[in-house]
């Protein structure tokens, strides 16, 4: 019977060659079949070698790519920890800016409660401009009121104003607008 396999002469050191007989005679081998064993199992070593140095690398590669996501994870993390902070504290602002607010329009509620309302009114007759203008005056001095910050109605049995007091208070506001101290008047009829 003819065997596939072909005999050749190879050069090998003196221990190797002795190495290789001990361990052929614990195996109960020939030193032929030694051989052949030993340079079998180098190659499917060096192939296995070869396999595991490429899922090496593909692990790498997926570490790499695993790190980058959760580096990314990360920076989503603090940027979205950072907006929330933004967000409470511009809550936190507006709330504050909001109280300011409504502090001053409940103190500017208060003024206007406690605003000076005049009802000039004299048993059915309207005062003169004079005494009109004499008891703003006063008030002016002890409030500390100027004619502009004044709410002041005139009532009269009728409700209606005259002629006179209508050019008298275009007068007045003129005035008052030339010293800077009131908005326009919208004329009386």
């Amino acid at each position: 019977m003819a065997t596939a396999d072909i005999q050749t002469n190879v050069r090998i050191p003196r221990e190797l060659k002795e190495r290789l007989e001990a361990a052929a005679a614990a195996d109960g081998r020939s030193l032929s079949s030694e051989f052949t064993v030993r340079l079998t199992f180098a190659y499917e070593a060096e192939a296995m070698l070869k396999k595991a140095h490429a899922e090496i690398d593909a692990l790498l590669v997926m570490s790499k790519e695993l790190r980058a996501m959760v580096d990314e994870a990360r920076t989503d993390a603090m940027k979205a920890r950072t907006a929330q902070a933004l967000a409470e504290a511009n809550a936190m602002a507006l709330e504050r800016d909001l109280q300011q607010l409504r502090t001053t329009q409940a103190a500017e509620a208060q003024d206007a409660r406690q605003g000076l309302y005049v009802l000039l009114d004299s048993h059915g007759y309207p005062l003169s401009w004079a005494e009109i203008h004499e008891y703003l005056a006063a008030m002016k001095r002890i409030g500390g009121l100027s004619p502009a910050d004044m709410h002041v109605q005139i009532v009269t049995p009728d409700m209606e104003s005259s002629s006179k007091r209508a050019k008298e208070a275009v007068a007045l506001a003129k005035r008052l607008r030339a010293e800077g101290k009131s908005r326009p008047i919208p004329k009386l009829s």
